[in-house]
């Protein structure tokens, strides 16, 4: 053993180092291999059982002493995170963010016929801003997309700003190069010469698109997220001790395993979250709608009986506290979200 004991049984009395062979061969290394793997599965599913079904209970079995039979919070954190950002990366379509869903561009051929359709009938309509959607069509300044029908069509008015209709169909353009340019304003003047010159800058990097400009913003953004979660979890346990600071028995460490059972299923909860709206997406299944529906639902009920169970008061402290954490820790995530934007926009 390490500690240098004889050892009799299985286990060492001294440091409880399991007793096994040095050199073993390869099917023993194998099956100790998938022993650990099925005893983590084991405690990872039991543990995850609780959490979904019974609020509370873990954290307070944890804290209880009875350990041994739940995985503990910062493995399962960091297991559940992994899985769910990679998941989320996965899913998630950054490339597309500011610009059409269901979009088409439209083609130099097309764009002749949509604009012999409009002259033909005669049409004297004009766009959101103005111009006339035959002028748009035909200066190649633009760029002209569409749906063809798609009822997914969701204008994006900052960055398409020409919106029209047009033989049921929805259209969006925008002009090309400095038209679309975004505007930073700022009341000091050094900081907005400073952003100016960094958006310059950024801006040259794509000449001048800014479709491709806010994609890249926003997955750089989108990647950031995993931190502003991380870095949350200690506010998070703060606010707790701060709401319950007359508990003098429960220690800010108390608060932080309350609060990573917490972000573990929520991370669960996201997931299904995901999976119905996925689903629903798929199928175009009315009950997927109502299911994903309930799994948002569940989140706020969830952490009101978690909070009831583990710090044991009665409803009405529990409701009044349940009601400032959350509007404590929108602050917190709105205040954190403000500063990884301003970082991305200083480091872009």
């Amino acid at each position: 053993m390490n500690c240098g004991t004889t050892v009799a049984g299985r286990y060492c009395q001294q440091c409880g180092q399991e007793n096994v062979v040095s050199h073993m061969h390869f099917f023993a290394l194998t099956q100790h291999f998938v022993f650990d793997i099925f005893h983590f599965d084991g405690k990872f599913f039991d543990t995850l059982r609780y959490l979904l079904f019974r609020p509370g209970y873990v954290p307070a079995q944890f804290m209880a002493g009875r350990r041994i039979s739940y995985l503990d919070p910062v493995r399962m954190y960091l297991f559940t995170s992994a899985l769910f950002f990679l998941f989320f990366y996965t899913i998630a379509k950054t490339d597309n963010f500011g610009q059409i869903t269901g979009q088409n561009e439209l083609s130099k051929a097309e764009r002749f016929d949509f604009a012999s359709r409009y002259l033909a009938d005669g049409r004297k309509t004009v766009s959101d801003t103005g111009l006339q959607p035959l002028n748009i069509l035909i200066d190649s300044n633009y760029i002209v997309i569409t749906d063809f029908g798609n009822n997914a069509f969701v204008p994006v008015d900052s960055v398409y700003p020409y919106q029209w209709q047009q033989d049921g169909k929805k259209f969006a353009a925008r002009k090309v190069g400095k038209d679309s340019d975004l505007q930073l304003e700022s009341k000091s003047e050094w900081l907005e010469q400073g952003l100016k010159g960094k958006w310059k800058k950024y801006k040259s990097k794509f000449d001048g698109d800014t479709e491709a400009m806010i994609s890249d913003f926003s997955n750089k953004l989108v990647h950031r997220f995993p931190y502003l979660l991380f870095l949350s979890l200690p506010f998070f346990a703060a606010i707790l001790k701060l709401l319950y600071r007359r508990k003098k028995q429960l220690f800010y460490f108390d608060h932080a395993v309350f609060t990573l059972y917490h972000y573990v299923f929520s991370f669960i909860l996201l997931l299904l979250v995901f999976a119905s709206y996925g689903l629903e997406e798929r199928t175009g299944l009315g009950i997927f709608s109502w299911l994903t529906t309930f799994l948002v639902l569940a989140w706020p009920v969830h952490l009101l009986f978690a909070m009831k169970r583990f710090y044991v008061q009665g409803w009405g402290r529990t409701v009044t506290k349940f009601v400032l954490l959350n509007i404590m820790g929108l602050m917190v995530l709105l205040l954190l979200f403000l500063f990884f934007l301003f970082y991305s926009v200083y480091t872009i």
